[in-house]
């Protein structure tokens, strides 16, 4: 790959600020399009798989949601008349077992530690896009990013 004997050089250079830039802006624009390139090639042929298993799916899809229906009426059942044991087993035929399992929900949101709170990121960001400029308790910013445009 001449992208990484190219890289390699660009890195050692000694030249430095704005001239680096554009030297680097060559570069860079052949790395991006080197890789709209694979990951053109890589969809392409994922195409054919993906369509393949969307036959695949469609073709379960019905008796797998009549069968999950089953299960969970069963199973329903089965916790209301279960008499306490750890587990059931019949012999050639399986076992049901029934772990304690810890469950928890948030009965007053204003107690629980803040430990155990976590940020809606994607939330966030959306009230952003949206102009809320003050959030309590968060420091609103902004950060230069990078985009790499390619001449078509």
């Amino acid at each position: 790959m001449k992208e990484i004997k190219e890289t390699e050089g660009l890195m050692n250079s000694k030249v430095k600020g704005e001239k680096w830039v554009v030297m680097a802006l060559p570069v860079i624009v052949n790395v991006m399009k080197e890789i709209d390139g694979i990951d053109g090639k890589r969809k392409q042929e994922g195409e054919a798989l993906r369509a393949a298993l969307d036959g695949i799916n469609e073709k379960y899809r019905g008796p797998l949601e009549v069968l999950g229906i089953i299960s969970e009426k069963i199973r329903g059942r089965i916790k209301e008349e279960h008499q306490g044991t750890e587990s059931v087993k019949e012999d050639g035929v399986g076992e049901l077992v029934f772990p304690l399992r810890s469950t928890f929900e948030v009965a007053e949101a204003g107690k629980v530690p803040r430990e155990y709170l976590t940020v809606d990121t994607q939330k966030v960001k959306t009230a952003i896009k949206a102009g809320i400029a003050k959030i309590p308790g968060m420091t609103i910013g902004k950060e230069r990013g990078l985009e790499v445009r390619k001449e078509k």
